[in-house]
């Protein structure tokens, strides 16, 4: 569903419910799929239809917690490289469509052997074509970033220094102390 005006609040609001993490859950998929997906333009919830899916997902990486946005690991990486790369993340066809390419991974299994994939039961063939498509996945944007950043064309997220405390003594003019003394 692509949901708009007040069935888009409804939406926006029962998915965020417990907040934007980069692991979404069952009941709270605001987690890096949704959020990619927003900025790649593949996922379309928009409050009026002239709102950017991409401004959006991008305003949800910067709410998440400290603790999802400190993590080293690739997909909060790549979070924020989309994040501070507008043009990167919304160019047709630069960055994948995970929906798309999961049903690809899953039609080049079945056809793969599909004899053997007739006989695995349905959770583990869903299990073994997302591991596949997992893999896949990362391996087409990390050549795509790989690429953008070679050519120069990517800012990269960079946290800001910690502030040095800095001490401030006070002295009193001249004219102050001598009052003071009397």
């Amino acid at each position: 569903p692509e949901p708009t005006g007040a069935e888009a609040v409804r939406y926006l609001n029962r998915i965020m419910r417990g907040g934007v993490r980069l692991a979404g859950s069952t009941n709270n998929h605001a987690g890096f799929l949704f959020m990619y997906e927003l900025m790649v333009g593949s996922l379309h919830v928009k409050l009026l239809e002239s709102d950017s899916t991409y401004q959006l997902g991008a305003m949800m990486v910067r709410h998440m917690p400290p603790s999802d946005t400190k993590s080293k690991g690739v997909f909060m990486s790549l979070l924020r490289v989309m994040a501070l790369n507008e043009e990167f993340a919304t160019v047709d066809g630069e960055l994948p469509n995970w929906g798309h390419l999961l049903a690809e991974k899953k039609d080049e299994w079945n056809l793969k052997d599909g004899r053997f994939m007739k006989k695995v039961p349905g959770v583990f063939k869903t299990a073994l074509s997302k591991g596949d498509a997992v893999a896949a996945f990362l391996d087409d944007v990390h050549e795509k970033v790989s690429r953008a950043d070679s050519a120069g064309q990517l800012l990269w997220w960079r946290a800001a220094p910690t502030p040095k405390p800095s001490i401030r003594v006070c002295v009193p003019a001249a004219s102050s102390r001598t009052a003071m003394a009397r």
